[in-house]
Protein backbone atom coordinates (compact mmCIF):
# COMPACT_ATOMS: atom_id res chain seq x y z
CA UNK A 1 0.00 0.00 0.00
CA UNK A 2 1.37 3.12 -0.36
CA UNK A 3 2.15 5.89 1.85
CA UNK A 4 -0.51 8.42 0.14
CA UNK A 5 -3.04 5.71 0.65
CA UNK A 6 -2.31 4.97 4.68
CA UNK A 7 -2.56 8.69 4.76
CA UNK A 8 -5.60 8.94 3.27
CA UNK A 9 -6.88 6.08 5.18
CA UNK A 10 -5.94 7.67 8.36
CA UNK A 11 -7.08 11.06 7.43
CA UNK A 12 -10.73 9.92 6.99
CA UNK A 13 -10.13 7.50 10.71
CA UNK A 14 -9.04 10.40 12.45
CA UNK A 15 -12.42 12.60 10.94
CA UNK A 16 -14.41 9.81 11.56
CA UNK A 17 -13.48 9.46 15.29
CA UNK A 18 -14.63 12.76 15.99
CA UNK A 19 -18.45 12.59 15.17
CA UNK A 20 -20.43 10.93 17.55
CA UNK A 21 -24.12 9.29 17.11
CA UNK A 22 -26.30 10.62 20.16
CA UNK A 23 -26.03 6.88 20.84
CA UNK A 24 -25.23 3.36 19.11
CA UNK A 25 -28.25 1.71 18.21
CA UNK A 26 -27.93 -1.82 18.75
CA UNK A 27 -31.47 -3.05 19.42
CA UNK A 28 -34.91 -2.99 16.87
CA UNK A 29 -38.30 -1.99 18.42
CA UNK A 30 -40.67 -4.93 18.54
CA UNK A 31 -43.78 -5.73 20.16
CA UNK A 32 -41.94 -6.81 23.53
CA UNK A 33 -40.25 -3.27 23.51
CA UNK A 34 -43.17 -1.50 23.64
CA UNK A 35 -44.47 -3.52 26.30
CA UNK A 36 -41.31 -2.87 27.86
CA UNK A 37 -42.17 0.94 26.99
CA UNK A 38 -45.08 1.02 28.84
CA UNK A 39 -44.44 -0.79 31.82
CA UNK A 40 -41.00 1.46 32.00
CA UNK A 41 -43.80 4.57 31.70
CA UNK A 42 -45.82 3.07 34.48
CA UNK A 43 -43.61 2.59 37.07
CA UNK A 44 -41.13 4.81 39.20
CA UNK A 45 -38.40 4.84 36.45
CA UNK A 46 -39.85 8.01 34.60
CA UNK A 47 -40.74 9.89 37.70
CA UNK A 48 -42.27 13.12 38.01
CA UNK A 49 -38.29 14.60 39.12
CA UNK A 50 -36.37 13.30 36.26
CA UNK A 51 -35.43 16.08 35.39
CA UNK A 52 -35.77 18.60 38.49
CA UNK A 53 -33.28 15.98 41.11
CA UNK A 54 -29.82 16.92 41.05
CA UNK A 55 -29.17 12.94 41.81
CA UNK A 56 -30.65 11.85 38.54
CA UNK A 57 -28.45 11.41 35.31
CA UNK A 58 -31.19 13.93 33.38
CA UNK A 59 -30.70 16.64 35.68
CA UNK A 60 -31.17 19.71 34.43
CA UNK A 61 -33.22 19.02 31.14
CA UNK A 62 -35.48 22.61 30.27
CA UNK A 63 -39.47 21.05 29.45
CA UNK A 64 -42.45 22.88 28.35
CA UNK A 65 -45.76 21.29 26.79
CA UNK A 66 -44.71 18.19 24.20
CA UNK A 67 -41.05 18.06 25.66
CA UNK A 68 -41.70 15.64 28.31
CA UNK A 69 -43.46 13.03 25.96
CA UNK A 70 -40.29 13.01 23.54
CA UNK A 71 -38.21 13.19 26.36
CA UNK A 72 -40.11 9.62 27.51
CA UNK A 73 -39.45 8.49 24.15
CA UNK A 74 -36.05 9.37 23.82
CA UNK A 75 -34.54 8.29 27.42
CA UNK A 76 -36.29 5.13 27.30
CA UNK A 77 -34.92 4.89 23.72
CA UNK A 78 -31.03 5.56 24.62
CA UNK A 79 -31.31 3.20 27.87
CA UNK A 80 -32.07 0.24 25.51
CA UNK A 81 -29.60 1.06 22.56
CA UNK A 82 -33.10 1.19 20.63
CA UNK A 83 -33.68 3.93 17.39
CA UNK A 84 -35.22 7.08 17.58
CA UNK A 85 -36.08 8.66 14.62
CA UNK A 86 -38.88 11.35 13.74
CA UNK A 87 -39.29 13.50 10.54
CA UNK A 88 -37.94 16.95 10.41
CA UNK A 89 -40.54 19.58 10.12
CA UNK A 90 -38.31 22.38 9.85
CA UNK A 91 -34.92 21.19 8.58
CA UNK A 92 -32.48 24.16 9.16
CA UNK A 93 -29.70 25.13 11.32
CA UNK A 94 -28.27 21.88 13.84
CA UNK A 95 -31.16 19.64 12.24
CA UNK A 96 -30.57 20.07 8.26
CA UNK A 97 -31.64 16.51 7.59
CA UNK A 98 -34.52 14.81 6.65
CA UNK A 99 -35.25 13.47 9.78
CA UNK A 100 -34.06 13.67 13.20
CA UNK A 101 -32.15 10.61 14.66
CA UNK A 102 -29.83 9.11 17.57
CA UNK A 103 -27.69 8.36 14.24
CA UNK A 104 -27.11 12.25 13.90
CA UNK A 105 -24.05 13.65 14.89
CA UNK A 106 -25.14 16.48 16.51
CA UNK A 107 -23.19 16.98 19.40
CA UNK A 108 -19.62 15.85 18.36
CA UNK A 109 -18.34 18.44 20.82
CA UNK A 110 -19.89 16.79 23.89
CA UNK A 111 -17.74 13.25 24.49
CA UNK A 112 -20.29 11.81 27.49
CA UNK A 113 -22.83 10.18 25.89
CA UNK A 114 -25.58 10.92 28.32
CA UNK A 115 -25.04 14.73 27.75
CA UNK A 116 -25.48 14.14 24.11
CA UNK A 117 -28.57 12.64 25.14
CA UNK A 118 -29.66 15.67 27.27
CA UNK A 119 -28.82 18.17 24.61
CA UNK A 120 -30.65 15.99 22.59
CA UNK A 121 -33.78 16.21 24.25
CA UNK A 122 -33.31 19.82 24.45
CA UNK A 123 -32.66 20.58 20.94
CA UNK A 124 -35.69 18.81 19.40
CA UNK A 125 -38.15 20.48 21.79
CA UNK A 126 -36.76 23.72 20.02
CA UNK A 127 -37.85 21.95 16.62
CA UNK A 128 -41.08 20.37 17.36
CA UNK A 129 -44.45 20.60 19.59
CA UNK A 130 -47.76 19.89 20.70
CA UNK A 131 -49.10 20.27 16.83
CA UNK A 132 -46.13 18.60 15.36
CA UNK A 133 -46.19 15.83 17.57
CA UNK A 134 -49.89 14.75 16.70
CA UNK A 135 -49.67 15.89 13.07
CA UNK A 136 -46.08 13.96 12.24
CA UNK A 137 -44.79 11.79 14.85
CA UNK A 138 -48.38 9.52 16.19
CA UNK A 139 -51.04 8.32 15.25
CA UNK A 140 -54.55 7.44 16.59
CA UNK A 141 -55.70 4.05 18.37
CA UNK A 142 -58.47 2.29 19.22
CA UNK A 143 -60.01 3.07 22.58
CA UNK A 144 -59.16 -0.26 23.99
CA UNK A 145 -55.78 0.23 22.94
CA UNK A 146 -54.92 3.12 24.76
CA UNK A 147 -51.94 2.35 27.19
CA UNK A 148 -49.45 3.63 29.44
CA UNK A 149 -47.37 5.50 27.58
CA UNK A 150 -49.44 6.42 25.04
CA UNK A 151 -50.88 10.38 24.49
CA UNK A 152 -53.83 12.51 24.76
CA UNK A 153 -53.30 16.15 22.62
CA UNK A 154 -55.26 18.62 22.37
CA UNK A 155 -56.18 22.35 21.45
CA UNK A 156 -58.68 24.08 23.41
CA UNK A 157 -59.13 27.83 23.09
CA UNK A 158 -56.29 28.19 20.76
CA UNK A 159 -53.77 26.93 23.65
CA UNK A 160 -52.41 23.19 23.14
CA UNK A 161 -52.27 20.96 25.73
CA UNK A 162 -50.28 17.62 25.72
CA UNK A 163 -50.34 14.87 28.32
CA UNK A 164 -48.54 11.60 28.61
CA UNK A 165 -50.53 8.52 29.84
CA UNK A 166 -48.80 7.59 33.22
CA UNK A 167 -51.37 4.94 34.28
CA UNK A 168 -55.10 3.65 33.53
CA UNK A 169 -57.10 2.39 36.54
CA UNK A 170 -59.26 -0.22 36.57
CA UNK A 171 -62.18 2.50 37.34
CA UNK A 172 -61.23 4.08 34.24
CA UNK A 173 -58.88 7.18 35.91
CA UNK A 174 -56.45 8.76 34.17
CA UNK A 175 -52.57 9.51 35.98
CA UNK A 176 -50.98 12.37 32.98
CA UNK A 177 -47.57 13.73 33.36
CA UNK A 178 -47.56 16.95 31.80
CA UNK A 179 -45.19 19.86 31.56
CA UNK A 180 -45.96 24.07 30.68
CA UNK A 181 -44.32 27.38 29.63
CA UNK A 182 -41.88 28.89 30.44
CA UNK A 183 -39.72 26.22 29.37
CA UNK A 184 -37.64 25.88 32.47
CA UNK A 185 -36.16 23.09 34.13
CA UNK A 186 -39.39 22.02 36.72
CA UNK A 187 -40.95 19.09 38.44
CA UNK A 188 -42.93 17.29 35.70
CA UNK A 189 -46.87 18.01 36.27
CA UNK A 190 -50.01 15.58 37.24
CA UNK A 191 -53.33 15.20 37.16
CA UNK A 192 -55.97 12.33 37.96
CA UNK A 193 -58.99 12.14 36.25
CA UNK A 194 -59.91 12.56 32.28
CA UNK A 195 -58.05 15.37 30.25
CA UNK A 196 -59.40 18.81 31.70
CA UNK A 197 -59.95 19.94 27.93
CA UNK A 198 -61.80 17.54 25.19
CA UNK A 199 -60.79 17.71 21.65
CA UNK A 200 -62.89 18.30 18.34
CA UNK A 201 -61.19 16.63 15.23
CA UNK A 202 -58.30 14.98 14.31
CA UNK A 203 -54.95 14.75 14.92
CA UNK A 204 -55.91 15.88 18.16
CA UNK A 205 -57.45 12.62 20.44
CA UNK A 206 -55.28 10.02 22.12
CA UNK A 207 -52.40 8.63 20.14
CA UNK A 208 -49.25 6.59 20.07
CA UNK A 209 -45.78 6.93 19.23
CA UNK A 210 -45.10 5.77 15.60
CA UNK A 211 -41.46 3.40 15.29
CA UNK A 212 -38.59 4.32 13.27
CA UNK A 213 -39.89 1.72 10.73
CA UNK A 214 -43.16 3.48 10.86
CA UNK A 215 -42.35 7.15 10.07
CA UNK A 216 -43.11 6.84 6.32
CA UNK A 217 -45.68 4.56 6.15
CA UNK A 218 -49.33 5.57 5.47
CA UNK A 219 -51.74 5.74 8.59
CA UNK A 220 -53.25 2.55 7.04
CA UNK A 221 -50.71 0.28 7.11
CA UNK A 222 -49.84 0.45 11.29
CA UNK A 223 -51.38 -2.26 12.67
CA UNK A 224 -52.82 -0.23 15.59
CA UNK A 225 -54.46 2.37 13.31
CA UNK A 226 -57.36 3.42 14.13
CA UNK A 227 -60.42 6.33 13.79
CA UNK A 228 -62.84 4.68 16.25
CA UNK A 229 -62.67 7.70 18.73
CA UNK A 230 -63.31 9.81 15.66
CA UNK A 231 -66.35 8.12 14.97
CA UNK A 232 -67.27 8.26 18.48
CA UNK A 233 -67.07 11.33 18.50
CA UNK A 234 -70.05 12.26 16.18
CA UNK A 235 -71.96 10.26 17.79
CA UNK A 236 -71.47 11.40 21.50
CA UNK A 237 -70.03 15.10 21.05
CA UNK A 238 -67.44 16.53 22.16
CA UNK A 239 -68.71 17.59 25.69
CA UNK A 240 -69.05 13.58 26.55
CA UNK A 241 -66.43 11.93 24.14
CA UNK A 242 -63.82 11.61 27.32
CA UNK A 243 -66.27 10.48 30.02
CA UNK A 244 -67.38 8.04 27.19
CA UNK A 245 -63.83 6.67 26.76
CA UNK A 246 -63.35 6.83 30.44
CA UNK A 247 -66.73 4.28 30.93
CA UNK A 248 -65.20 2.23 28.19
CA UNK A 249 -61.83 1.89 29.76
CA UNK A 250 -63.29 0.85 33.59
CA UNK A 251 -63.36 -2.62 34.37
CA UNK A 252 -65.13 -1.46 38.62
CA UNK A 253 -66.81 1.39 39.86
CA UNK A 254 -64.78 4.29 41.66
CA UNK A 255 -66.55 4.92 45.11
CA UNK A 256 -68.15 8.28 45.66
CA UNK A 257 -65.49 9.08 48.21
CA UNK A 258 -62.63 8.26 46.12
CA UNK A 259 -63.89 10.36 43.09
CA UNK A 260 -64.61 13.54 45.69
CA UNK A 261 -60.76 12.87 46.82
CA UNK A 262 -59.37 12.95 43.38
CA UNK A 263 -61.42 16.05 42.15
CA UNK A 264 -60.53 17.87 45.52
CA UNK A 265 -56.69 16.55 44.94
CA UNK A 266 -56.89 17.97 41.13
CA UNK A 267 -58.35 21.76 42.71
CA UNK A 268 -55.16 21.87 45.06
CA UNK A 269 -52.30 20.90 42.72
CA UNK A 270 -53.71 22.97 40.18
CA UNK A 271 -53.94 25.77 43.25
CA UNK A 272 -49.84 25.56 43.61
CA UNK A 273 -49.30 25.35 40.40
CA UNK A 274 -50.67 29.12 39.83
CA UNK A 275 -48.53 29.45 42.76
CA UNK A 276 -45.43 28.49 41.36
CA UNK A 277 -46.58 30.43 38.14
CA UNK A 278 -46.95 33.73 39.87
CA UNK A 279 -43.45 33.73 41.65
CA UNK A 280 -41.92 32.53 38.39
CA UNK A 281 -43.30 35.68 36.50
CA UNK A 282 -42.40 37.61 39.53
CA UNK A 283 -38.68 36.59 39.66
CA UNK A 284 -38.63 37.29 35.62
CA UNK A 285 -40.62 40.70 35.80
CA UNK A 286 -38.87 42.12 38.44
CA UNK A 287 -35.26 40.98 38.51
CA UNK A 288 -34.92 40.30 34.78
CA UNK A 289 -36.79 42.90 32.98
CA UNK A 290 -36.89 45.72 35.46
CA UNK A 291 -40.74 46.00 35.37
CA UNK A 292 -40.86 47.05 32.23
CA UNK A 293 -44.18 45.33 30.24
CA UNK A 294 -44.14 41.88 28.93
CA UNK A 295 -44.06 41.72 25.20
CA UNK A 296 -46.26 38.97 23.44
CA UNK A 297 -43.82 36.18 23.87
CA UNK A 298 -43.70 36.89 27.43
CA UNK A 299 -47.12 37.16 28.22
CA UNK A 300 -47.58 33.65 26.73
CA UNK A 301 -44.53 32.46 28.97
CA UNK A 302 -45.51 34.34 32.01
CA UNK A 303 -49.71 35.02 32.15
CA UNK A 304 -52.08 32.39 33.48
CA UNK A 305 -55.08 32.57 32.28
CA UNK A 306 -55.74 29.26 30.83
CA UNK A 307 -54.24 27.95 33.90
CA UNK A 308 -57.24 30.07 35.89
CA UNK A 309 -59.81 28.64 33.67
CA UNK A 310 -58.46 25.17 34.55
CA UNK A 311 -59.01 26.02 38.23
CA UNK A 312 -62.40 27.37 37.85
CA UNK A 313 -63.38 24.63 35.75
CA UNK A 314 -62.54 21.63 37.83
CA UNK A 315 -63.78 23.77 41.17
CA UNK A 316 -67.42 24.33 39.35
CA UNK A 317 -66.99 20.21 38.57
CA UNK A 318 -66.57 19.82 42.41
CA UNK A 319 -69.30 22.00 43.02
CA UNK A 320 -71.68 20.18 40.57
CA UNK A 321 -70.53 16.75 41.82
CA UNK A 322 -71.14 17.65 45.46
CA UNK A 323 -74.56 18.93 44.79
CA UNK A 324 -75.05 15.74 43.40
CA UNK A 325 -74.13 14.44 46.45
CA UNK A 326 -76.76 16.43 48.45
CA UNK A 327 -79.46 15.55 46.14
CA UNK A 328 -79.68 11.93 46.23
CA UNK A 329 -79.06 11.97 50.74
CA UNK A 330 -75.63 10.06 50.48
CA UNK A 331 -74.06 10.09 53.47
CA UNK A 332 -70.21 11.22 53.07
CA UNK A 333 -67.40 9.89 55.22
CA UNK A 334 -65.49 12.97 55.40
CA UNK A 335 -64.15 15.02 58.28
CA UNK A 336 -66.36 17.94 59.52
CA UNK A 337 -63.40 20.46 57.84
CA UNK A 338 -64.07 19.03 54.40
CA UNK A 339 -67.49 19.30 54.91
CA UNK A 340 -67.51 22.74 56.23
CA UNK A 341 -65.73 23.58 53.18
CA UNK A 342 -67.85 22.01 50.72
CA UNK A 343 -71.27 23.18 52.11
CA UNK A 344 -69.40 26.77 51.35
CA UNK A 345 -68.46 26.14 48.56
CA UNK A 346 -72.40 25.00 47.43
CA UNK A 347 -73.89 28.11 49.18
CA UNK A 348 -71.52 30.61 47.02
CA UNK A 349 -70.30 33.09 49.36
CA UNK A 350 -66.72 33.88 50.25
CA UNK A 351 -65.19 31.59 53.06
CA UNK A 352 -61.96 30.40 54.83
CA UNK A 353 -62.67 26.93 55.46
CA UNK A 354 -60.13 25.04 53.63
CA UNK A 355 -59.79 22.32 51.26
CA UNK A 356 -56.41 21.33 50.81
CA UNK A 357 -54.44 20.66 52.87
CA UNK A 358 -51.03 22.60 54.46
CA UNK A 359 -52.65 25.19 52.25
CA UNK A 360 -50.13 28.61 51.30
CA UNK A 361 -52.26 29.91 48.77
CA UNK A 362 -53.85 32.95 50.04
CA UNK A 363 -57.63 32.07 48.96
CA UNK A 364 -59.37 29.30 49.89
CA UNK A 365 -60.85 27.10 47.13
CA UNK A 366 -64.44 28.87 47.96
CA UNK A 367 -62.89 32.59 47.51
CA UNK A 368 -60.92 32.06 44.74
CA UNK A 369 -64.32 31.10 42.67
CA UNK A 370 -65.66 34.02 44.57
CA UNK A 371 -63.27 36.40 43.13
CA UNK A 372 -62.85 34.88 39.64
CA UNK A 373 -66.38 35.44 39.33
CA UNK A 374 -66.61 39.08 40.68
CA UNK A 375 -63.20 39.80 37.80
CA UNK A 376 -61.07 40.61 40.58
CA UNK A 377 -58.59 37.93 39.63
CA UNK A 378 -55.73 38.92 37.39
CA UNK A 379 -53.52 36.45 35.17
CA UNK A 380 -51.32 39.75 33.66
CA UNK A 381 -47.44 38.93 34.72
CA UNK A 382 -47.33 42.67 35.28
CA UNK A 383 -49.64 43.17 38.21
CA UNK A 384 -48.79 42.82 41.72
CA UNK A 385 -49.05 39.16 43.95
CA UNK A 386 -52.01 41.08 45.68
CA UNK A 387 -53.40 42.22 42.34
CA UNK A 388 -52.76 38.30 40.79
CA UNK A 389 -55.05 36.87 43.47
CA UNK A 390 -57.64 39.45 43.78
CA UNK A 391 -56.56 40.93 47.15
CA UNK A 392 -55.70 44.10 45.57
CA UNK A 393 -57.89 45.99 42.79
CA UNK A 394 -55.23 48.06 41.12
CA UNK A 395 -53.71 47.06 37.79
CA UNK A 396 -51.18 47.39 35.33
CA UNK A 397 -51.72 49.54 32.54
CA UNK A 398 -49.20 47.11 30.72
CA UNK A 399 -51.35 45.60 27.20
CA UNK A 400 -52.92 42.50 27.83
CA UNK A 401 -52.68 40.33 24.79
CA UNK A 402 -56.37 38.05 25.49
Amino acid sequence: MSMKKIILILSFLLISSGFADVWKTENEWSSEYEQSYQNWIANDNFHRRIFSDPQSPYYGVPTDCADIIYAARIIFSYENKLPFKVKNPVRKGLFSARYISNSGNYFNSLKNEIDRVKAFISKLAVHSGTTILAQNDTYPIAISEIRSGDIYVTKNNGIRHAYLIKKISNSGIFDLYYSTVPRVVREIKFHRGVPLFSFSSSPWGFRRFKQPSEVNLDLNELDSYSTEQYQLLKEVGEESILNYISNRLRTEDESIEGRLDRVINNICRSIDDRIDAIKKAQVYVNSQINNRCVNKSEYDNYSTPGLDKRIIKQIITLKNFYSKIKQVNYQLKIDSSKYNALEDLLQGSESNSLLCENQIAPLSVQNFLYRYEQNQISSHPNDSLEARWGLDSNRTNCKKYY
